[in-house]
């Protein structure tokens, strides 16, 4: 069981990284 809630988190931390990404760039454009 613990592997399987490592790697639901791992994912989970995955998602939110790209989502923050994307985020960064929409800043960057509107600054620029």
């Amino acid at each position: 069981y613990a592997a399987i809630i490592i790697i639901a988190f791992l994912s989970l931390l995955l998602f939110g990284f790209k989502q923050m990404e994307k985020a960064i760039l929409k800043d960057k454009r509107k600054k620029s």
